[in-house]
């Protein structure tokens, strides 16, 4: 073999020509942040006049030569030589963790050996210099000359001729790096010629110190933790000891040394607790599955080989479920688990063919059950790393765990950055939550770890100056003493940088086919199986060894293995390694992963879609890359719309928007493809309550429509606008909207787009209580899905032929109609139709009295609802356990889930959502003794709702109840006064009249107008609902008559609420105190307060009212005192100003003038009650039904 330089012999080991030093290992392209040298000799013009050119010339090559001897002892390689310009690069093709800091001394070095050249020579010889760092390409040009190319090289060059002889200019990065270790004087920004825009310079002026002594490194323990070490092991142990499931979130920083602090906590769970520990990583981007992190954990407690087929994946996993369970293999429990497990793996799609929602929920209940077992027999950890990465449902799903497993030996150790906490906080009820932040380490543990690294003998100078530059990270301070003990120097740079030197500088140290594995390793990701890497050596690099290569790197710490798996130690490693390759290098490889995972259909759309528009990316940047097909773009965006509408079907909306964002992205702002994507898009934002995105994507699309019409598309986009309209409570308009759509639609021959334009109509015309209208409509939505035999349209129309029932009141209608929709949509398998099916059924059961089988849908409900991420759906199902809560008498649970409902139903978003939400609210605030702050919470909803509409009366009525109950008749007369209660937009048989008519027939007994009240209630077709029956029988005792076989039947009925109860009684004691029957009365009043439910702050007050009332009424002077001195004490701590109530009672037992009792202060006399008293329970009045 010879050289190709010079000719003489080498052998075929050799990297460099012994002869004359000619690099003889081919390099390929790579990208690398290195720091170009461009110097140039001043007065070489005038040196030539009057000398010998022989002369002239030894006097160069001598310089020249003195330039690259300083040059290669500060590590830099000669690029070149041009004239009277010498170029120069440090860090390619070997990076040092230093590199600019090396340049810049350097280039102080040149200008000292050309001084003392010139004073030896009696030659006026100096130097310009500039000095610019950032990335460039390099490689070898024809020829085989190794050189730098782009943007770097020429502002180095640039820079230098701005220079004054005899001085050093750098830019911005190369100051930035090593303004530590160099002083310098600012320039100010400059032009330099060849640039656009100024550039910020600086003069080098002197260093700083000296480089630090090498030191071997050495594995380096947990340092400056103790304390957050006790901490967590504490919470641990307590998890283990008190069998209550924790969650110990560590969040900080990339490599301040999460992982590390696990690691210790992990060891002592194992060795202290004998725990069992399922370890799981999350990875940024493109996996193949979106449970990754829990089933890496799960596969590897169960020992399946990664490169396991299928056929051994079922035998191992059946096997390990069996034994966990203590069951055999052909239990129905084992297979289900087993089933759930396969599916989440990726190892069986057949869960998949029940639809997407279903395969999660089932591979979510295989989870727990696993888990569960686990725990039966010894404590178990789960640790997830870089849980920021995860997905959502990966968040839920620990959720969930934690919650349904609360009473087990159950702890989930999570390692995560900040950002995490943005979007998700943990629900902790059942289980207990621990976050800890893991700050950087103070200056002592930082010396200490660095010692530990470079030998306790190491340099005190080099300690500190890693110490001030390292910002306390750990990785960093680890990375730069490893670099330093190899042989590097101290780094200048800030933290990103030092972190990319110090592994560019450690991947330098590595053989030719570690760098080829590493590089591959960087394109799949942080994570991966080693047979991903075998095939991807086999096509592109059949001579390396794979596994003695993962072995080389381990050893390297640069990446970690176990068993058939690897991973990346730090993000960081990886990032620097895929930054090394050529742009073009990665897009052939992304595209051919794309390709290898496409046709052996092993991963999910969203990994094929991932790579393939990293590699269109990738294309765009150069213009084009030759050999990756013509149609890169649109496979990618194929990919990625197959992976967002599967997302998208399965309701997992977050997920879904951004990949269609994502797809959106590859398209040109002029593609027609667009407007349809868009539409999608705007579908999917309305269900994730992202009301704002669905208005821009909206007005993009009409935009595109408008110069190239669709018809069809243009429909879809009005029912979009119309549903829109509705949740933000302009309700005319999003009728207007749907009825344009349903016109258009008729040009076209499309049933099924007919049926959901006509079906639009018919749910806006149930929401303007236009029932009948919209019964028409749906059934001719239901009749053009029939036409076409459409079975998830028929679905949808029996679901809101159902939703037309409850609102009309007719509620075993509903449930019949109900069953028939649950029937269509478990027949197509379509979990999201269930889900809102059932959900629509708790507000049925809750409306019938059942209250207990209510609750438990509502609840499923909204766990499917977390699990899909339907934010409305979640606010809707927690409004209705706050509903049951409150009418069961458990105030301060319908507090809280009013509190829940309002955080996701917020103004802005679906209006009639939110003033549910917000009666919810405020009627729960005044029944637990908050008065005051419940009634301004439905002052404050009102104002935030638009005016008018179905929303708008839906908070007035429920301000007006609650006014009611507070006996604030002023504020019940100014609500009412928002609410029709006759005339021709008034129907008394719409449901929710008649609770707007037995409201106004309280106020009018609260203001002493019995003949109004009676006007009111004689106005209402059904008084089967037991608070109308009540209000009746108080008119009735006005009248003298005997209510209480009335009041029996409310006394019987299930579906009557604490408050209807206790005022049954008191209307009761009004009969008796009319009668002059003082022990009946007394014996009603101990029965209603027996009827309060426990720690009720509001009720006690309204019988202690009416008790004050009636005894004086019927001359129990003693008991009325008594009774006057409870108002006066519970009016105090409620707020409440029960005026109202008096006037109430004196008018149903005819009180005449002579008669009247005191009435009790007002509340304007009356503090408040405390908001830190803890919250109670107490009833309310039944269902609003708008």
């Amino acid at each position: 073999m010879q050289c190709p330089a010079c000719g003489s012999a080498v052998t075929s080991e050799a990297r460099y020509c012994s002869a004359c030093g000619h690099e003889l290992v081919h390099r390929v392209d790579e990208r690398r942040l290195v720091t170009v040298l461009f110097a140039d000799i001043v007065g070489f013009t005038g040196l030539s006049e009057g000398r010998d050119p022989e002369s002239v010339k030894n006097l160069v090559d001598r310089c020249f030569a003195r330039l690259a001897d300083e040059i290669t002892a500060f590590g830099g390689r000669v690029d070149k030589v041009v004239g009277d310009a010498i170029i120069a690069l440090f860090g390619a093709p070997t990076a040092h963790d230093d590199d600019a800091e090396r340049a810049v001394r350097a280039a102080l070095a040149l200008q000292r050996a050309v001084g003392e050249l010139a004073a030896t020579s009696g030659v006026d010889l100096r130097l310009r210099i500039g000095v610019n760092t950032g990335e460039v390409l390099v490689g070898a040009l024809v020829g085989d000359d190794y050189t730098a190319m782009g943007d770097v090289v020429n502002t180095a060059s640039r820079l230098q001729t701005t220079a004054e002889p005899g001085t050093v200019l750098v830019g911005p990065a190369t100051h930035a790096a090593t303004v530590d270790v160099i002083d310098y004087r600012p320039l100010g920004e400059m032009e330099v010629r060849g640039r656009s825009a100024p550039v910020a310079v600086w003069q080098a002026i002197a260093p700083v110190g000296l480089p630090g002594e090498r030191r071997r490194p050495r594995a380096a323990p947990l340092v400056g933790r103790h304390s957050e070490l006790t901490l967590v092991e504490g919470a641990i142990a307590d998890a283990y000891r008190r069998r209550r499931a924790h969650l110990v979130t560590l969040l900080g920083e990339s490599g301040v040394g999460k992982s590390r602090l696990a690691g210790e906590v992990v060891a002592a769970a194992r060795q202290r607790h004998g725990a069992r520990v399922l370890h799981g990583r999350c990875l940024p981007y493109g996996e193949a599955n979106v449970w990754w992190p829990v089933a890496s954990a799960l596969r590897t407690d169960i020992g399946v080989p990664d490169d396991a087929s299928d056929e051994l994946v079922a035998r191992t996993v059946t096997a390990a479920v069996a034994e966990v369970l203590g069951a055999e293999p052909d239990d129905a429990e084992v297979r289900r688990t087993t089933a759930g497990l396969l599916h989440l793996f990726g190892a069986d799609a057949r869960l998949v063919s029940h639809g997407a929602e279903r395969a999660a929920e089932e591979a979510m209940r295989a989870v727990r059950a696993y888990v569960h077992a686990l725990a039966a027999h010894s404590p178990v950890l789960i640790w997830i790393t870089d849980l920021h990465w995860a997905d959502d449902a990966v968040l839920r799903l620990l959720d969930e765990t934690l919650d349904r497993l609360g009473r087990q030996r159950v702890a989930v150790l999570a390692t995560a950055r900040p950002d995490l906490a943005e979007r998700w906080s943990p629900r902790p009820v059942r289980f207990d939550a621990v976050t800890l932040t893991v700050d950087a380490l103070d200056r002592d543990a930082v010396a200490e770890l660095a010692r530990h690294v470079l030998g306790e003998d190491a340099d005190p100078v080099l300690v500190e100056r890693i110490v001030e530059r390292s910002g306390g990270n750990p990785l960093f301070v680890e990375e730069l003493a490893r670099v330093v003990a190899a042989g590097g120097g101290p780094d200048g740079d800030e933290v990103p940088a030092t972190v990319r030197s110090a592994i560019a500088a450690r991947l330098d140290l590595l053989d030719p086919d570690a760098l080829t594995i590493v590089g591959y390793a960087a394109v799949l990701g942080v994570e991966g199986p080693v047979g991903a890497l075998e095939v991807m050596a086999a096509q592109l690099a059949p001579g390396i060894d794979v596994g003695a290569t993962l072995a080389r790197l381990e050893r390297a710490a640069l990446i970690e293995t176990a068993g058939r798996h690897w991973w990346f130690p730090s993000s960081l490693i990886r990032d620097v390694a895929y930054g090394r390759l050529t742009k073009t290098e990665r897009a052939l490889l992304h595209v051919g992963i794309a390709d290898h995972l496409e046709q052996r259909g092993i991963a999910a759309a969203e990994a094929v879609a991932h790579h393939l528009r990293r590699a269109a990316d990738l294309a765009r940047q150069l213009d084009g890359v030759d050999g990756l097909g013509p149609d890169l773009d649109d496979r990618a965006i194929a990919w990625t719309l197959e992976a967002a509408r599967a997302v998208s079907g399965a309701s997992a909306h977050t997920r879904a928007l951004e990949l269609y964002g994502l797809a959106l992205d590859l398209l040109d702002p002029a593609d027609r493809r667009r407007a349809a994507l868009l539409v999608d898009r705007a579908e999917v934002a309305l269900r994730a309550l992202d009301l704002g995105r669905v208005r821009r994507d909206l007005a993009e699309a009409q935009a595109l429509l408008a110069a190239t019409p669709d018809t069809a598309l243009e429909v879809r986009a009005a029912l979009v606008e119309s549903e829109l309209s509705q949740w933000t409570g302009d309700f005319d308009t999003a009728l207007a909207r749907a009825e344009e759509a349903l016109a258009s639609a008729a040009e076209l021959d499309d049933p099924v787009l007919a049926g959901d334009t006509v079906r639009r109509c018919g749910m806006v015309q149930l929401f303007l209580g236009r029932h009948d209208d919209a019964e028409h409509s749906i059934l001719s939505a239901l009749a053009a899905y029939d036409s076409v035999g459409h079975r998830v349209g028929i679905a949808w129309a029996r679901q809101s032929l159902a939703w037309i029932s409850f609102v009309r009141g007719h509620l075993e209608e509903a449930e019949t109609r109900l069953a028939e929709a649950l029937a269509a949509f478990e027949a197509l398998d379509d979990p999201v139709g269930m889900a809102w099916s059932r959900g629509l059924l708790a507000y049925v059961r809750i409306s019938q009295g059942r209250f207990a089988e209510g609750e438990e849908l509502a609840g499923l409900t909204l766990v499917d609802a977390r699990d899909r991420g339907d934010r409305w759906a979640q606010g809707m199902m927690l409004v209705a356990l706050g509903v049951a809560a409150l009418w069961t008498g458990r105030v301060d649970e319908a507090v809280r889930r009013g509190e829940q409902a309002r955080a996701i139903l917020q103004p802005g978003t679906d209006t009639l959502g939110t003033a549910q939400a917000a009666v919810l609210y405020g009627r729960a605030l005044v029944h637990a003794g908050r008065v005051q702050e419940g009634l301004r919470a439905l002052r404050d909803a009102l104002r935030a709702m638009p005016t008018g509409g179905p929303p708008t009366a839906l908070v007035h009525l429920g301000a007006t109840v609650s006014a009611i109950m507070a006996g604030d008749v002023g504020e019940a007369r100014r609500h009412l006064g928002g609410l029709a209660l006759e005339g021709a937009g008034f129907d008394p048989r719409q449901t929710g009249s008649s609770e707007r008519l037995v409201a106004a027939a309280l106020v009018a007994l609260q203001s002493g107008d019995l003949p109004e009240a009676r006007r009111r209630l004689a106005t209402i077709d059904d008084t089967d609902a037991p608070w109308g029956r009540v209000a009746v029988a108080l008119t009735e005792v006005a009248a003298g008559a005997d209510p209480r076989s009335v009041l029996e039947t409310v006394d019987d009925d299930p579906a009557a609420t604490p408050i209807d109860r206790v005022m049954a009684h008191l209307a009761a004691a009004a009969a008796a105190a009319r009668h002059g029957d003082t022990d009946d009365l007394v014996a009603h009043v101990e029965a209603a307060a027996a009827a309060v439910p426990a720690g009720d702050r509001l009720l006690p007050l309204l019988v202690a009212v009416a008790d004050e009332v009636l005894s004086g009424f019927v001359g129990a002077a003693a008991r009325a005192d008594e009774a006057a001195t409870r108002v006066r004490r519970l009016a105090h701590r409620t707020g409440a100003e029960p005026a109202g109530w008096v006037t109430l009672w004196r008018t149903v037992v005819g009180a005449r003038d002579g008669d009247r009792i005191d009435t009790p202060p007002a509340a304007a006399d009356a503090a408040v009650g405390s908001g830190h008293e803890a919250l109670v329970a107490g009833g309310d009045l039944g269902a609003d039904g708008e």
